[in-house]
């Protein structure tokens, strides 16, 4: 599978990542975690987001033991400890740290891909986050009500937060 990413272009192969930088012009082999799956880095990223095994499972839709599971798997695979539990604080460990970032650059060059896909469809596609203070609430959901008819495949979520220092 090939994927670009910025100025790099990402080959992905069974057991190797090749990335060249077009840049330097260089090439970087590196060995991939073939027994993690999506599923696992997906309920990693969501447990390190949130700074909570109970808080992942809820967003996730899925048990607090299966999280527990997934994070213990994964852990095995990279043959590192991902978290260290200090009291009911999660804290990320240096591997748990560099994982994080592999997972965001992963799941971000996925959803550029299912974005080229659509636009090849002819399809709008994505997702749209808006955070807005309090008093937007009065008028920023009859925009978005206009927008979500006329781009049915972009999932559009509004935070509101009080005061302005949230933004």
């Amino acid at each position: 599978m090939l994927a670009n990413h910025s100025n790099k272009k990402i080959v992905f192969t069974k057991e190797f990542t090749i990335v060249y930088d077009q840049k330097t012009k260089s090439v970087k082999g590196h060995r991939i975690l073939i027994q993690a799956t999506l599923h696992q880095l997906k309920v990693f990223e969501a447990t390190a987001r949130l700074g909570s095994f109970t808080r992942a499972a809820e967003e996730l839709l899925i048990t607090q033991p299966t999280v527990s599971s997934q994070i213990k798997q994964l852990s095995k695979v990279t043959g590192l400890p991902l978290f260290e539990q200090i009291g009911k604080r999660l804290y990320l460990t240096e591997a748990g740290k560099e994982l994080l970032i592999a997972c965001q650059d992963i799941f971000e060059c996925l959803e550029n891909f299912e974005m080229k896909v659509a636009d090849l469809k002819g399809t709008k596609q994505g997702r749209l986050r808006l955070s807005a203070i309090t008093t937007a609430k009065y008028f920023i959901p009859r925009l978005l009500g206009n927008f979500c008819k006329q781009y049915p495949g972009i999932d559009v979520s509004l935070e509101i937060k009080i005061g302005r220092a949230h933004l």
